[in-house]
C-alpha cells in the first residue's frame, strides 16, 4: 500500500503529472539512476508476456504521450526500458501514472507498480510522491501540511477573513492546473502583510513598521518575564529577516521569466509564513484583549 499521508485533501487524485504540474516544473529532480530503477521495476512487474499485449501497451503509451516506444532489431523487440530512460521528464512522470492505469482489471499488478515506484521515489530522495491512483505529485512533507493546517485554524473568524482568503489562494497555486511556488509564496506573504496591517494600522510590513508596532506589544505582553521578552524580540528580528527574504520572490509577475524558487527554499518560506501567521494572530488576539 502507498503512504496515506501522500493523499492530501485538495490534490487532484490520479491526474497525470504534466496535466497538473509540468507548465512550471522548475528545479525538480531527475537522474539516470532514478530512470534505471523505474524501468527495471517495469520489466519485473508490468511488462506483458504476450507480444500482442506488448504492442497494445506500445500503442497506448504513444497515443497518450506523443512519444515513440523504440522497436529494436530483427526480432522487433519493444524497448520500453529505453523509452522510460530517455523520454523527456514530463513523459517519464506521465508514464508512471499511465502504466499504473493500464491494467484496470488487475488491481494487484497496478498496486505493486505504485508501491514500488513510491519506494523508489522515497529512496532516491526525489521531489515527487504518488497517490493511491498512481498520480505523481510534487512532494511536501507532513510537517509542511501541519504548518498549513495550523495557520488556517489561526485565521478563523470574521476579523481575519481577508488574510485567510489570501492564504487559501496561496495553496491553490501549488495544486492548480498551472502551479507556481512563486505565486503561492506571493499570496502567503500578502496574507501575512494583511494580518500585520490589520493589527498595526500600517500601510505595509517592513522593519521600521515592525519595530515601531510589534516590539512594544511584545514588551507589554512579557513585561513580567525577561527571558520571554528577550526571546520574543529575537523572534521579531527573525520575522524582519523573513520579510527581507520574501521580497526576493514577491515582486514582479511570474510570467516575467523569473525562476521559481528551489523546493527547499519555497517550502521553508511558506512554512515560515504559516508560522508567522500563527504568531501574529495570537499576538493580535492578546493585544485586543489587553486593550479592553
Amino acid at each position: 500500500m502507498t503512504d496515506n499521508n501522500n493523499n492530501t485533501a485538495g490534490r487532484p487524485l490520479g491526474r497525470r503529472f504534466s496535466h497538473v504540474y509540468m507548465d512550471r516544473a522548475v528545479g525538480l529532480t531527475d537522474s539516470p539512476r532514478l530512470r534505471r530503477r523505474i524501468s527495471a521495476e517495469f520489466e519485473a512487474v508490468l511488462r506483458p508476456s504476450e507480444t500482442s499485449d506488448q504492442y497494445r501497451l506500445k500503442s497506448y503509451l504513444e497515443r497518450k504521450t506523443g512519444e515513440t516506444v523504440p522497436v529494436v532489431g530483427d526480432w522487433h523487440y519493444l524497448h520500453f526500458r529505453q523509452f522510460l530512460e530517455t523520454s523527456p521528464l514530463d513523459t517519464f512522470l506521465d508514464s508512471i501514472t499511465l502504466l499504473a492505469q493500464f491494467h484496470p482489471s488487475n488491481s494487484n499488478v497496478s498496486q505493486a507498480w505504485i508501491t514500488a515506484c513510491s519506494s523508489i521515489f522515497r529512496e532516491e530522495q526525489t521531489a515527487y510522491s504518488l497517490d493511491d491512483a498512481g498520480g505523481v505529485h510534487l512532494h511536501v512533507d507532513k510537517a509542511f501540511q501541519t504548518d498549513r493546517a495550523l495557520a488556517v485554524e489561526a485565521l478563523r473568524g470574521p476579523r481575519y477573513e481577508a488574510a485567510a482568503d489570501l492564504l487559501a489562494q496561496a495553496y491553490i497555486h501549488l495544486n492548480g492546473s498551472r502551479p507556481s511556488p512563486r505565486d503561492a509564496f506571493k499570496n502567503a506573504f500578502d496574507a501575512v502583510e494583511t494580518l500585520f496591517k490589520l493589527m498595526t494600522g500600517e500601510a505595509r510590513v517592513g522593519d521600521r513598521e515592525a519595530l515601531k508596532n510589534v516590539s512594544p506589544m511584545l514588551n507589554a505582553r512579557y513585561k513580567a518575564d525577561e527571558t520571554a521578552k528577550t526571546a520574543s524580540q529575537l523572534l521579531l528580528k527573525g520575522f524582519i529577516d523573513w520579510v527581507a527574504a520574501a521580497h526576493q520572490y514577491r515582486h514582479g509577475p511570474s510570467e516575467d521569466g523569473a525562476a521559481e524558487p528551489p523546493p527547499e527554499v519555497w517550502q521553508h518560506l511558506l512554512s515560515q509564513a504559516a508560522s508567522h501567521i500563527r504568531w501574529l494572530s495570537d499576538l493580535d488576539r492578546w493585544n485586543l484583549g489587553a486593550a479592553v
